[in-house]
């Protein structure tokens, strides 16, 4: 009984023993990639017509506010 009990409490302290040093690991700076948006606007004036490209743009809101710009003229328009 003695002998059962001193080797579980042998293997609990092997396994959990790892939990109990601290980890040393050197953090790198961040490394970020240049992001480049394009975003297209695309329009037409009826479903017969293809879909044309307005322009592309950088900034996705500038290519929202081209695109409701062009709904206002009457156009089909979106944003991809």
């Amino acid at each position: 009984m003695f002998r059962k009990g001193l080797i579980a409490g042998a293997a609990s302290l092997s396994l959990l023993s790892p939990l109990a040093l601290p980890v040393v690991s050197e953090a790198s700076p961040p490394q970020r990639r240049p992001h480049h948006h394009h975003y297209r606007v695309y329009f037409r004036e009826c479903n017969h017509e293809p879909w044309r490209v307005m322009g592309s743009y950088h900034n996705r809101f500038d290519a929202a506010r081209q695109a409701q710009v062009l709904r206002a003229r009457g156009f089909e328009a979106f944003v991809r």
